[in-house]
């Protein structure tokens, strides 16, 4: 703004001068009290907005997931409505079929991933003797002899377990739980008010 100043009386040579030796004028901001406090209030209201989300960015990932699932499940309960049930009861079948296709789903795929985690001990010394005959790395394994490497460090993975191991386990798995019950809960809420 002072440039635009010094610019109608002449132009600014540089020094602070104007033209014809005067001193350019100077541009004074004054801050009030009022001002300086309602600076304050925005910048804590933002400081505690920003403390209050952060921590909770899974939830509300969790929320807008739930809500997407219900608008990409929105026309199979109005395909149910169509057919003559009211809001609720469509909304229920549809959320019911949701639980159902989750609770096939844990049941086919759990059990086998299961089985394959207590074969992964017995399976995996034979899977790197097996990469011996890779053509670059094969044999600087075998010179090495990964595959008892590896079966020594698996034979030893049971005594690095502790408690604070599986209560970090147990914690992440009911996490999981709790957060895929927050997701079909806020779609089952959107598909019933529509």
């Amino acid at each position: 703004m002072s440039d635009a100043i010094a610019d109608s009386r002449g132009g600014d040579d540089g020094d602070g001068s104007v033209g014809d030796g005067q001193r350019a004028p100077t541009l004074h901001v004054e801050i009030t009290g009022r001002a300086l406090a309602w600076v304050s209030v925005a910048l804590f209201t933002v400081i505690v907005v920003i403390g209050i989300f952060d921590p909770a960015e899974e939830a509300v990932t969790r929320i807008v997931i739930g809500a997407v699932l219900a608008l990409a499940l929105d026309p199979l309960v109005r395909a149910l409505q169509d057919r003559g049930l009211g809001r609720r009861p469509a909304a229920s079948i549809v959320g019911g079929g949701l639980l159902a296709a989750g609770a096939i789903v844990v049941l086919v795929v759990g059990p086998p991933a299961i089985e394959q985690a207590q074969r992964f001990s017995e399976e995996l010394p034979q899977t790197v003797q097996g990469f011996y005959e890779l053509p670059l790395v094969g044999d600087w394994l075998e010179d090495n002899d990964a595959a008892t490497r590896v079966d020594e460090f698996v034979a030893e993975l049971p005594s690095q377990i502790d408690d604070e191991t599986i209560e970090s386990t147990a914690n992440s798995f009911l996490g999981t739980a709790l957060g895929a019950l927050l997701v079909f809960a806020v779609a089952f809420a959107v598909m019933l008010d529509g």
